[in-house]
């Protein structure tokens, strides 16, 4: 995948949960951004790696093979990277939080 401030250098796995749910996870997803608390940080940047954990119903979309269905990692993958890498902030968790449905 190639996206502007991020590496395609992933995994995606999708293990079922005990419980019977479906949890989606991207490991290893490597961003430059100009976040932290510093001053410094923010000016001159660094590397950010990222893991996420999506926990999500996706019963349905593993019996209709529809996209209209599925839970997009590609998608999951450009949220996080507009976040890492998008305006400085002292903490990325601001971004995360703005973000929420």
């Amino acid at each position: 995948m190639d996206i502007p401030g991020g590496s395609g250098a992933f995994r995606v796995l999708v293990p079922e949960d005990q419980h019977g749910g479906d949890r989606i996870v991207l490991s290893g997803m490597t961003f430059f951004g100009h976040q932290g608390v510093l001053a410094e940080e923010r000016k001159a940047g660094q590397v950010f790696i990222v893991d996420l954990l999506v926990e999500a119903d996706l019963h349905r979309a593993g019996h209709t093979d529809d996209l209209a269905d599925i839970l997009d990692y590609r998608d999951l993958y450009t949220r996080v990277c507009d976040v890492v890498t998008g305006g400085p902030l002292a903490y990325a968790a601001v971004e995360v939080q703005r973000r929420r449905p």
